[in-house]
């Protein structure tokens, strides 16, 4: 897996027309994922929807839990462990299990589609979250592990919030 990493990572780092293009897709969905958040809550404020609750609640309390749990964990970045260079340039030591941008974003996207009653608008920013994942580890910057139990532990947070 080490290999196949490192191969992944210098392969992609080696086009520069995509190293541009994923620089300006990993600014792009992060924005669009947290400027989609406050329209959701304000959407659901303005409707005097009794899902704003859960809107605010399943991704905050997923979020702390994340920060926590990637404090203590502090697992290396792959840019720390591999003889790579991480295309999206990264300053940060440790803390990268599991990704909080890609939690942010699956959570995002998840109360969208419990709660916004525009389920279509979920589903993409779903797709867009697993976009921003793959971009995520294209660049260098997490692991596979990373982001999938970022996108993992906010599918679960937000149906466990749904259902209870």
């Amino acid at each position: 897996m080490r290999d196949f990493y490192i191969r992944l990572v210098t392969t992609t780092a080696e086009k520069p027309a995509l190293c541009r293009f994923l620089k300006a897709s990993n600014r792009l969905l992060t924005v669009l994922s947290f400027v989609a958040y406050p329209v959701l809550l304000l959407f659901l404020f303005l409707q005097k929807d009794a899902h704003l609750f859960e809107a605010i609640v399943a991704p905050l309390d997923g979020f702390l839990f994340v920060t926590v749990y990637r404090f203590i964990r502090n697992r290396k970045r792959p840019y720390e462990s591999l003889p790579i260079h991480p295309i999206i340039e990264k300053q940060t030591k440790g803390k990268s299990f599991p990704s909080r941008h890609v939690y942010s974003a699956m959570a995002i996207a998840c109360a969208w589609l419990l709660w916004s009653g525009i389920p279509v608008a979920g589903i993409i920013l779903i797709l867009c979250a697993l976009l921003l994942a793959t971009i995520r580890v294209l660049t260098g910057v997490h692991y596979i592990s990373d982001v999938l139990a970022g996108a993992a532990f906010a599918v679960l947070c937000s149906l466990i919030v749904y259902y209870y």
